[in-house]
């Protein structure tokens, strides 16, 4: 039977591939990756390339394609394909890129190295990896306005949700191909969610984000096992019902979790069939999104 790193290394130029997981831990599964490190290529070639491995994520749907090239010790550009998509924004990708630029290619082999320059379509970020082995982004919040009370209860309509639930009106998170953001009042309700797939994807081309507090804003605690808040993340319009774990998300999210607990630092909780951990920490204007990542094979 033909596997998928068969496939890739049938391409018509030398590829390096890994099989790598991102934001799991403890029971959570976090995104699965195929990471693909390309040669230098000349950009007819590169555009080439890049097709053949947006056309072969048409037929891996449960894994997001991470593609490295232009990579030295401390730089690289990437890429990022699922269901035959380009993705805009990928945080499990962007750590998956992050564990396996420090690992193969940093010139620097020791935990804290110098920062690495990660160039992606829409943004460039910074990556880090820590003494405790997770791997961290450092990325910009996207602008947020309130949606009028019409789309609120259209995103209540289309995920199941009675507008009691739901905790003020919706938000505009960046432009019109990104997201919108719900806040509900409880877990219960979060986990409950029957989203309207079909139909989310006819009315808007912004991914729904869904947040809900994971306990008392008023009772904090520190304990490690605990988390401040659950998140679930649809995106039917770009071939992706429910994402497992999802980086970007929780970066528009933190900010209002780190106000609410009055904290820098949250840990959410993507309550997904597979599920993901995260911690998001502000940092300036950026926020820094960490978690655990591992190669599962070569």
């Amino acid at each position: 039977m033909t596997t998928l790193h068969d496939r890739l290394r049938a391409l018509p130029y030398a590829v390096k591939c890994y099989s790598v997981t991102a934001f799991q831990y403890r029971g959570c599964g976090g995104n699965q990756h195929c990471a693909v490190v390309l040669p230098a290529l000349a950009q007819s070639f590169l555009r080439g390339a890049l097709n053949n491995i947006q056309q072969l994520s048409v037929l891996y749907g449960e894994t997001i394609f991470v593609v490295l090239c232009k990579v030295e010790s401390n730089s690289a550009s990437a890429y990022f394909f699922h269901n035959g998509y380009a993705v805009q924004r990928c945080g499990s990708g962007s750590l998956a890129a992050a564990k396996i630029l420090y690992q193969e290619y940093s010139a620097q082999n020791e935990v804290n190295t110098k920062p690495i320059q990660l160039q992606t379509g829409t943004q460039r970020l910074t990556l880090y990896r820590h003494s405790d082995h997770q791997y961290s982004y450092l990325s910009p919040v996207l602008p947020a306005q309130i949606a009028s009370s019409q789309v609120t209860k259209l995103l209540s309509f289309l995920l199941g949700v009675s507008c009691r639930e739901v905790v003020g009106n919706a938000f505009n998170v960046g432009g019109r191909g990104d997201y919108y953001l719900l806040l509900l009042k409880d877990a219960a309700t979060l986990k409950a969610l029957q989203p309207k797939f079909r139909l989310i994807a006819q009315y808007t081309q912004r991914a729904v984000i869904v947040t809900a507090p994971l306990k008392n804003t008023g009772k904090r605690t520190l304990a490690a096992s605990t988390f401040d808040y659950g998140l679930r993340y649809f995106a039917p319009q770009y071939g992706n019902q429910e994402d497992a774990a999802t980086g970007s998300a929780h970066v528009q999210v933190a900010a209002y979790w780190q106000r609410c607990y009055r904290t820098h630092c949250v840990r959410g909780l993507q309550l997904s069939s597979e599920g993901g951990q995260f911690t998001v920490c502000r940092h300036k204007q950026w926020q820094r999104v960490k978690g655990e990542v591992r190669v599962l094979d070569c």
